[in-house]
């Protein structure tokens, strides 16, 4: 089976979009970090589709980025979240943009009717994708691979994220961020703004609490 394109996938962010278009014609440095296959690629395709004068730099090094950012470039640059602990600090020079799971309106918004994308994948823009078109992960070994790799390098992070996927099945997303909090693991914010940016979690307000949900990679 021959993999899509990122231009030819479903775009599930636009008004992201309308923003960073926005950002750099302000002359304002643009940073997107996110996990493996969070839709890096394919801001940057429709970037260049709309606004192909404008400067990007998909995969950029964070010594790159830094150096656009402390110059004040106005380029969109796409980094890999093993860098967010090293590029965060540089996120008032610049439009920073941590990459988050899919909301269900921004599904609904984007994929046709009937489909249960959010309740089985949580949001991850590949997983939605996929199950949109009702066939197997495309490159299925190679995205589970990528995601071990990134946690084996970030131990802590992993802990969260096996504890999480310990927890009983009849919690709701408000009782699974509530037993986190209850365990006083240490700086668990910032533990759990990676993972999310990594899309490893979904984080978002269950009833009027908030919540969180891990991933069904494996």
């Amino acid at each position: 089976m021959t993999a899509q394109h990122p231009e030819d996938l479903p775009f599930f962010r636009p008004r992201l979009l309308d923003q960073i278009i926005a950002r750099l014609s302000h002359d304002q440095p643009v940073l997107i970090v996110g996990g493996p296959k969070m839709g890096k690629s394919s801001l940057l395709a429709k970037l260049k589709t709309r606004a192909p004068n404008l400067a990007v730099e998909d995969d950029c090094s964070p010594e790159d980025a830094i150096e656009h950012i402390k110059m004040r470039t106005p380029i969109c640059m796409t980094v890999d979240v093993s860098h967010y602990g090293q590029l965060k600090q540089y996120r008032q020079g610049c439009f920073w943009v941590p990459l988050t799971n899919l909301t269900p309106k921004m599904l609904e918004t984007t994929l046709s009717e009937g489909h249960i994308a959010w309740a089985v994948t949580v949001g991850h823009p590949y997983l939605s994708d996929q199950h949109r078109q009702q066939r197997e992960l495309l490159d299925d070994h190679t995205f589970r691979a990528r995601c071990s790799a990134l946690l084996s390098a970030h131990p802590k992070e992993k802990s969260i994220l096996d504890r999480l996927n310990r927890m009983a099945t009849t919690l709701d997303p408000a009782e699974r961020y509530q037993s986190l909090r209850a365990a006083a693991i240490s700086d668990l914010k910032p533990r759990l703004d990676w993972l999310v940016c990594a899309g490893l979690v979904t984080r978002l307000i269950h009833g009027d609490r908030p919540g969180v949900t891990s991933v069904p990679i494996w």
